[in-house]
């Protein structure tokens, strides 16, 4: 111990330390230059942060006295700048403390060399007399170890209010400069110091929550069940039921005396009080001896003989009052002495972390993190990291990723006596590129190649030379080291290549990579923790070979996904630029959700979307399995719901009444089996199928099956839909299929194979506060003893109480209404995010009716909860996906309305969660790369068939077959007809059981469907065409009309028996044009205003995707001339002028600068559909707008018409080759037309821009149709060059005669001469053995 007064001054310089007791906002951290100061471990806090001072005279006006206790010593602008020093005009600087405290320390931390090199610290309780408390010199001179020096003067238990420092002597400068005065004190708090500390006990009377241990240090000696209470105990205890109280004074305190407040006669004959310092071995100090006794509410004080010193006191109960009851029980314990107390001062967490701006520097070198020193009583961690492949949650540097990164951390301040209480930053560092390690890896090259455009886009790359070509050589190598499941990669990858490629590989099964050879692809599950690369991450070396390396399945899969993404996108389909990819996504849960409860999907369409999912790097799968539209009428009366759509979409074998009963509707349901194939397909394809059953809301298929059944569970005072939360047997209905499906039964396996089981839990009856909140509770439980993990839909914020969801419950958050985020994660539980007005889409609802695309790509990502955003780097924020509801899906809305929305909705969401919002984001290029990806490989979803020009299909019947006499030869087959001549025609004659059956399935829109027919018998509906996905029929009475789903639409058209009809189809997005004998008839469509109320057309929107499988079916009659196109022909070719103009931009893809709507979309505009007017494109409101279209290749244009829903007054129109270098063709200014074309000379051209200037009103440029024009639509020419009825070898002689000249006589794709294309063509009609024409 030093005697009072001695002084110790240490003179250190301090290395990027924060200084422990500073206190209050802004606190930052010191830089100094090498040597950390030797610092007593002192008690106190910065007494001196932001108090009053004086100063004896300052610099300039703006370097005052107040900056030197601002807590900020990193600013050069925040410090005290003295007046002139001389030896007859000292300089100082007090401070007022306000009150007298004990001071342990005194800080100076001069700026730069500004410092005084005689001074002398003082204090005062009175600011006029002053004692000295240390003499201190510095050296004089600029020495580098002395700059920005620090000067600590250790005092021991000094009493002052004023603190001053007095400059007699300066450095250099004629001033001196003090960044900051800090003063570490405490003061002396006496009185009963047990007040409010922590209390233990030995046990309590029956466990009781009421007479707790806490109850004996609240300051209450009065009330009777202010007191604890120890369990039934004998009169002299034995060691296994001895009983105490012990308080913990949370430091060394100073005691003088304890007085006991017993309650009633359960007081102590035989009491030791006893002390300690570490909790575990006391001291007794004194006894209490009373005899037994009848004296009530005793008062037992113990005056200690001397001050006795420690951390703990216990009251240790040796023998109880024999004439008590049968245990001892205290009311108040109080402890009268003296402690260090620290000033409650303005200080938070918020201070703390808002002061830390940067972190320690990082070099290449650096394995882990630096983090700043906090004050006194604070600790600050790492809590997460925004990418865990590079920095982790607990600050590690991974030693693998290639290029320099930018990493936000998300730090956490807290109250080492409160933890939590806590404050969150982020922090962004930069994270050195490691390539250079690793040289034998990673080469030097000049003109590296460009990272591969892939969705997601790749995390890291390092760009080679040259590319590698795939070979039918190429062979697929696996060393599965982890057992992993390799073969099934392997498998999956090389089903996947075949598909677009032609090319099978071989697989071989390898022990080390030394089997490599140029060509080949090797894949090894490699050790754990090789290239830090998490779950799913995979590290890829592209060179002569491949070798893709990754711990698990799904890593190594997606490694295969990448290199199909580039080789679909490669011209020739073989070739991969050269390179080397570390790849990992930066939130674990990747999802999108399907109401397939209220919109009809299939089986088929659902395994479709797994794939597609796939191909997009997510992997969460949530299927919304039950649900129901809502009743018109009384929400209570059951009857008022007897005609409102509901579906449980999955098969439940114990009750089976709960399938969906509109089976005339076609309505589809999976058996189990279906459902478990489909899981087992999601987990090959590297993601979970998260199946939900929706209750207590949303659950008209349970309580009308209940209530058929006899046995309401319906709440009564609410909707019908809603399951009464006190009703026994529909909680049991919901447990009973979760054990279904969960657990299986004797006869069946289980059916919910993966780790989540979503129980939804949403828009309930928010009266019922905590009920609900039980609900959801027990519900939780139920899945949680099963082994699964529950997910439920956020809803806690809407319903009162204090039930909480059990640990381990992860949580939807959708509606920012309905939950609180932040409440949420401080209360620990896993969020995921599926926020309503980002990633939400309602079909045919106008704000939700598409994703907005463009805004999620440059806006958002998983942490943002639309106005709440959780910091990056939240851990316990998985992740984020989308949702499509079926709120509004009774309007019409099919698959393949569903699939026009999902898809760059899945693209977008999958881009958002593995890479975030990139640095070099780029909406445009980020479609292009998606319209050339689209669905992937392996899928059947999106309907297209493949074709060598606009007509896909032509059956004539001219050679008295089916045969095909486009070019693309599907050939049909005629089943029980016949072809008959017909004065100058062939035609096909139907005799009811015959059917035209053809090899393609369905086309998509947009498309042009032409035939002849005539019906010779009514009475029997009649299906034109027919196949998966519904209908063109003729019903009994002769209306055409068509099925969609359980749809059917009816045209304003009856045919006539034996009237012959030339019926042609134009079908489009949401809309099907009817034209008979060349003349418009009607379209149906809908179009509606943001109230839903229909401005024109029908009741259903009406997206026809046209069945090809049969044709005629149940016709008696005869058909002709059968032409399919997959474009929207022009009128004029329908009304029959045969040379009309083609429009080329029909189906382009396009792109624009802005939407003004969901709903209108830029490809709108290229559509086909002019006639809709809800079929357009708008944009936002400003005249700097564009819309793009990629022809998808070039071709020669000559002409650009433009149909506006309202003019532009000026416009250009711009043309392009390779969509960069534009060259202006119109410009069209003082316009008031709504249809304007812009002329010029033929031209190759790929790219069209209309690039707006001057808009024609207030509202964005308004767009129904772009068309291009080049020549005339020609028929197609037949490669039967001499004409005598067969395409054969005197054919292809006649090509190769002319090959290589401009010849038009024999030119059939339209280039003006003969060349390969003819000589392919021949040779293909001629061994596929289609030689009739």
């Amino acid at each position: 111990m030093r005697k009072k007064g001695e002084l110790k001054i240490y003179c250190k310089i301090f290395v990027i330390i924060f200084l422990f007791n500073m206190l209050i906002s802004p606190i930052t951290n010191i830089f100094a230059n090498e040597v950390k100061a030797e610092v007593k471990d002192t008690y106190g806090i910065n007494l001196a942060l932001n108090k009053e001072v004086e100063v004896s005279g300052t610099e300039t006006s703006s370097l005052t006295g107040d900056k030197a206790v601002d807590g900020d010593y990193t600013d050069d602008n925040s410090r005290w700048s003295s007046a002139t020093v001389t030896d007859s005009n000292p300089q100082w600087l007090y401070v007022d403390l306000e009150k007298e405290y004990i001071i342990e320390e005194i800080n100076i931390r001069w700026q730069n060399w500004a410092y005084g090199t005689e001074f002398k610290v003082q204090k005062s309780n009175n600011g006029e007399e002053w004692t000295d408390i240390a003499l201190l010199t510095n050296p004089l001179g600029k020495d580098d170890a002395n700059k920005n020096l620090v000067n600590i003067v250790d005092v021991e238990q000094e009493s002052a209010r004023y603190i001053r420092v007095y400059i007699t002597k300066r450095n250099q400068w004629t001033s001196v400069s003090i960044r900051e005065l800090e003063v570490i004190g405490y003061e002396i708090k006496e009185g009963n110091i047990a007040e409010g500390k922590k209390a233990t006990v030995s046990a309590v009377e029956n466990n009781s929550t009421v007479w707790t241990a806490d109850k004996v240090i609240d300051g209450d000696k009065e009330s009777d069940d202010s007191r604890w209470a120890s369990p039934t105990m004998p009169v002299i205890p034995t060691e296994t039921d001895t009983h105490w109280v012990s308080i913990d004074f949370g430091k060394i305190v100073e005691m003088d005396s304890v007085n006991i407040h017993w309650y009633k006669k359960a007081w102590a004959e035989n009491a030791i009080i006893q002390i300690s310092n570490d909790g575990e071995n006391f001291e007794d100090i004194e006894t209490i001896i009373h005899e037994a006794g009848d004296t009530l509410n005793l008062v037992d004080t113990v005056q200690f003989a001397e001050v006795k010193t420690g951390r703990y006191l216990r009251v240790f109960i040796a023998e109880r009052n024999a004439n008590a009851y049968n245990n001892v029980s205290i009311r108040e314990i109080e402890v009268i002495g003296r402690e260090k107390y620290i000033p409650e001062l303005d200080m938070t967490c918020e201070q703390v972390i808002n002061s830390i701006t940067t972190l320690g520097e990082i070099t290449i070198d650096t394995t882990e993190l630096t983090l700043p020193e906090v004050p006194r009583g604070f600790g600050i961690r790492v809590r997460g990291s925004e990418f865990e492949n590079i920095v982790t949650n607990d600050g590690v540097i991974t030693r693998h990723n290639i290029n320099d990164a930018n990493v936000s951390i998300l730090l956490e301040v807290y109250k080492e006596s409160d933890d939590t209480k806590t404050a969150t930053k982020n922090i962004v560092v930069t994270i050195p590129g490691k390539s250079s390690l690793y040289p034998e890896i990673f080469p030097e090259v000049s003109e590296q190649n460009d990272v591969p455009k892939v969705i997601p886009s790749l995390q890291e790359w390092y760009g080679l030379n040259g590319s590698f070509t795939l070979t039918e050589n190429s062979r697929i190598l696996i060393n599965d080291v982890n057992n992993v499941d390799l073969n099934k990669v392997a498998d999956l990858f090389n089903d996947d290549l075949k598909y677009f490629t032609d090319i099978e590989l071989e697989v071989v099964e390898v022990s080390s990579e030394e089997e490599v050879k140029p060509g080949d692809i090797y894949i090894e599950s490699i050790d754990e923790n090789g290239y830090d690369l998490g779950k799913e991450g995979y590290f890829t070396i592209i060179d002569d070979s491949i070798k893709i390396y990754s711990p698990t399945y799904t890593g190594n899969l997606y490694g295969t996904v990448t290199l199909l993404q580039i080789l679909w996108q490669a011209e020739d389909e073989l070739n991969i630029p050269c390179g080397i990819i570390r790849d990992y996504p930066k939130y674990e849960i990747r999802g999108v959700m399907l109401d397939v409860a209220r919109m009809p999907m299939r089986i088929e369409f659902v395994r479709d979307y797994a794939k597609i999912l796939s191909w997009y790097k997510l992997n969460e799968f949530h299927l919304h399995l039950n649900d129901n539209q809502w009743s018109d009428g009384d929400y209570k009366n059951p009857e008022a719901w007897n005609d409102v759509y509901n579906a449980f979409r999955l098969e439940s074998k114990e009750h089976p009444g709960l399938k969906p009963s509109n089976s005339d509707l076609n309505d589809p349901y999976y058996t189990q089996e279906e459902f478990i194939e489909l899981e087992l397909m999601a987990m090959d394809y590297g993601m979970e199928v998260v199946p939900e059953i929706d209750s207590p809301a949303h659950s008209l298929p349970f309580t009308k099956y209940m209530r058929e059944l006899g046995t309401p569970i319906h709440n009564t005072k609410y909707w019908f839909d809603h399951i009464d939360i006190e009703n026994e047997d529909g909680k049991n209905l919901i447990k009973g299929l979760l054990d279904e499906f969960i657990d299986g039964t004797d006869e069946n396996e289980p059916v919910f194979l993966g780790n989540t089981v979503h129980l939804g839990i949403d828009e309930y009856d928010t009266s019922v506060g905590d009920k609900f909140r039980q609900y959801t509770s027990e519900m939780s439980n139920y899945v949680l003893e099963k082994g699964k993990t529950p997910r439920v839909w956020g809803s806690l914020k809407q319903f009162s109480g204090t039930t909480m969801l059990p640990e381990g419950t992860v949580i939807d958050v959708w509606s920012m209404a309905w939950e609180d985020v932040n409440a949420r994660i401080k209360e620990g539980y896993e969020i995921v995010n599926v926020p309503q007005p980002f990633t939400y889409i309602t079909p045919s609802r106008w704000h939700k009716d598409f994703m907005n695309t463009q805004n999620v790509y440059n806006n958002w990502e998983p942490n943002d909860f639309n106005g709440v955003k959780l910091p990056l780097g939240e851990p316990q924020l998985l992740g984020g996906k989308m949702a499509i509801w079926g709120d509004e899906s009774m309007e019409g809305i099919v698959e393949a309305d569903l699939h026009e929305r999902l898809l760059p909705a899945v693209a977008t969401v999958g881009e958002k969660t593995w890479s975030g919002t990139r640095e070099d984001k780029d909406y445009l290029e980020f479609m292009k790369t998606f319209n050339a990806l689209e669905e992937g490989p392996n899928t059947t979803i999106q309907n297209e068939i493949v074709s060598e020009n606009e007509l896909v299909v032509k059956y004539n019947f001219e050679d008295e077959t089916a045969s095909d006499s486009s070019l693309n030869k599907y050939d049909a087959s005629i089943v029980n007809g016949e072809v008959v001549q017909v004065e100058n025609n062939k035609v096909l004659t139907l005799k009811g059981n015959t059917t035209l059956e053809t090899p393609l399935q369905s086309l998509t829109y947009p498309y042009t469907a032409t035939f002849d027919v005539k019906v010779d018998e009514l009475g029997k509906t009649i299906n034109l065409f027919a196949g998966y996905d519904g209908e063109l029929k003729i019903k009994e009475d002769g209306t055409l009309s068509i099925r969609r789903s359980f749809y059917e639409q009816d045209f304003d058209f009856k045919v006539k028996e034996e009237e012959w009809n030339e019926i042609t189809l134009v079908g489009t997005f949401q809309a099907l044009a009817l034209y008979v004998n060349g003349e418009f008839v009607q379209q149906l469509h809908s179009y509606r205003d943001h109230s839903n109320n229909i401005i024109s057309g029908q009741e259903l929107h009406a997206t026809f995707v046209l069945p090809l499988e049969k044709i005629g079916e149940n016709l008696k009659g005869q058909m002709d001339n059968i032409e399919v196109y997959n474009t929207a022909m022009p009128e004029e070719w329908i009304a029959g002028d045969k040379n009309a103009k083609l429009n080329l931009a029909c189906g382009a893809d396009a792109y624009s600068s802005s939407n003004s709507l969901l709903y209108t979309k830029e490809w709108r505009a290229v559509d086909g559909d002019s006639r809709n007017g809800d079929s357009k494109w708008i944009s936002q409101n400003s005249d700097n707008q564009w819309l793009l279209i990629d022809l998808k290749e070039v071709k020669q244009i000559s002409e650009v018409k433009l149909l506006f829903a309202e003019a532009a007054t000026e416009y250009k129109i711009l043309t392009s080759i390779d969509g960069v270098n534009f060259e202006e063709v119109s410009h069209i200014t003082s316009n008031t037309k709504t249809e304007v074309v812009s002329e010029f000379d033929l031209k190759d051209i790929r790219y069209i821009k209309f690039q707006g200037v001057k808009r024609g009103g207030n509202n964005g440029y308004s767009i129904l149709e772009l068309q291009a024009f080049g020549e005339n639509v020609q028929e197609e020419k037949s490669a039967d060059f001499n004409n005598d009825g067969v395409i054969d070898l005197k054919d292809l002689a006649i090509a190769s005669r002319y090959y290589g000249q401009n010849n038009k006589e024999y030119d059939l794709d339209g280039d003006g001469k003969v060349g390969i294309y003819e000589l392919q063509k021949i040779s293909d009609i001629i061994l596929s053995d289609n030689r009739r024409i």
